[in-house]
């Protein structure tokens, strides 16, 4: 059978956070996975810890690079059949592979699986039970770019099956910069692989907000999604012009987010760009949303009874 998981720990001065990241890996209640731990040349403690665990993982430390890079150098080494990412400030819930297994089990090995997040602040902690003896429930979508449902979008959430992301491995990166939104990065390649199942419960992924994260960063964030209008354009991202309408549509989300935000941070020369360049996105956007609203879909129940003797 071999490693069904392989776990993707980016961390980058994470000093304060990576533990309890990498603690709850290594709880998680289904075991048949590998947790590979990346640093991306920290400056501060974060490597002491994560040498701390020993051989309970696999780890490496890299020049700063971005947390793309970090994320690709922890996938090349990867031997497990799905790799789910996990940014260090985020942490998984107990039963989160065991979720996503009983899933892959269900769809039949679909490409893409999405987890379900729920947002905290700082220190605080979730404690929501996500155990087995609930049923897992999902959505099953011809692919990302067709989903209906509203959801946000964190690199924790992704496990994508590794020969797809290898697929897509080639446009990963933007004219060799350090992409600052490669979450939406990654699943704008993704997004036509076929099917694409989306966790409604349990809740499998604690995201962390705090003053240090990444997406605070707007104008390089912003940058980011400028980056992914222009390779949308040009047909340069996986599929060249193939589903153009719906890669559109797809960048409209991120388009309206970080408008708002460069907005708020009075940075007006890139409101402008981020509307001159991605009116059309904004437009399919809304397009989309309509014809949304007349295509309800329930989400699929996998009872405990019958997923429970398949995972563990």
């Amino acid at each position: 059978m071999g490693i069904v998981f392989s776990v993707i720990i980016a961390t980058y001065n994470r000093e304060k956070y990576v533990r309890l990241a990498i603690d709850s890996v290594l709880s998680q209640t289904y075991k048949n996975f590998e947790l590979i731990v990346v640093d991306d040349g920290s400056t501060d403690g974060t490597w002491a810890i994560i040498r701390s665990y020993g051989d309970k993982l696999r780890c490496l430390q890299k020049k700063n690079e971005g947390s793309e890079a970090t994320f690709r150098k922890g996938a090349s080494i990867a031997t497990g059949r799905y790799m789910a990412f996990l940014d260090s400030d985020d942490y998984f819930m107990p039963d989160a592979l065991t979720s996503y297994a009983a899933i892959i089990e269900h769809a039949n090995n679909p490409p893409v699986v999405m987890g379900c997040m729920q947002r905290f602040r700082g220190e605080e902690r979730i404690t929501q039970f996500s155990g087995t003896a609930e049923d897992v429930r999902y959505y099953r979508f011809k692919d990302y770019y067709s989903k209906t449902i509203r959801m946000g979008l964190a690199q924790s959430i992704i496990v994508i099956r590794k020969d797809m992301f290898e697929e897509a491995n080639t446009v990963i990166g933007i004219n060799g910069k350090y992409v600052y939104i490669n979450d939406y990065n990654l699943m704008l390649q993704s997004g036509m692989f076929s099917p694409c199942c989306v966790v409604d419960y349990p809740v499998t992924v604690a995201y962390r907000q705090h003053d240090t994260q990444n997406s605070l960063k707007v104008d390089k964030m912003s940058s980011g999604v400028l980056d992914l209008i222009r390779m949308v354009k040009r047909g340069t991202c996986y599929g060249g012009t193939k589903r153009a309408f719906d890669k559109y549509a797809y960048l409209a989300g991120p388009i309206l987010e970080w408008t708002i935000k460069s907005w708020k941070t009075k940075n007006v020369k890139m409101v402008m760009m981020l509307l001159l360049d991605g009116w059309p996105m904004l437009l399919a956007g809304y397009l989309k949303k309509v014809r949304a609203r007349l295509d309800k879909i329930d989400p699929i129940i996998i009872q405990s009874e019958v997923f429970s003797e398949k995972v563990v």
